[in-house]
C-alpha cells in the first residue's frame, strides 16, 4: 500500500475517494494499465538515492509518486497544480523517510540512472 499526502485543495470525500484509488498501488505498471483515472505522465527527476519523482495529471488533480529504479512506488503526493522541482524535494523531505533502498535490478526501467560498469 503506497502511502498518498495532500498538497491539494481537495478534503472531504473527493480526497478520500483519490486517496483510496491510488494507495492501493504498488508499481508504477498498474497505473499505465488502470481504467481509471487515467493518468497522462509528465516528467521524471532521478536521484543519486535510487529513486524518482514521476509527476502524471489526472482529469482534476496532478500527482507525483516516488518510486525506485524498478518501478516500485514508495509514495504519492495530490496537488492542485504541477509542481515545481523545489516543491518534489520539499514535499520528500516532509512527508518521505524510504530508509535504505535495496534493489536487485542493475538497470534502471525508467531512466536517468546509468549502470556502473564492473571491473572484469
Amino acid at each position: 500500500m503506497t502511502e498518498v499526502r495532500n498538497r491539494s485543495r481537495l478534503a472531504g470525500t473527493a480526497m478520500a475517494v483519490i486517496r483510496d484509488e491510488f494507495s492501493r498501488y504498488v508499481h508504477l505498471d498498474q497505473l499505465s494499465t488502470a481504467p481509471q483515472p487515467r493518468l497522462d505522465f509528465l516528467r521524471s527527476f532521478a536521484y543519486e538515492d535510487g529513486t524518482h519523482d514521476v509527476v502524471a495529471s489526472a482529469t482534476s488533480v496532478v500527482v507525483s509518486f516516488v518510486a525506485t529504479c524498478s518501478g516500485h512506488l514508495l509514495s504519492a503526493t495530490i496537488w492542485n497544480r504541477a509542481p515545481t522541482a523545489d516543491e518534489l524535494i520539499l514535499d520528500r523531505l516532509d512527508g518521505l523517510n524510504p530508509g535504505h533502498i535495496t534493489e536487485t535490478t542493475k538497470t534502471c526501467c525508467l531512466g536517468g540512472h546509468n549502470p556502473v560498469a564492473t571491473a572484469g
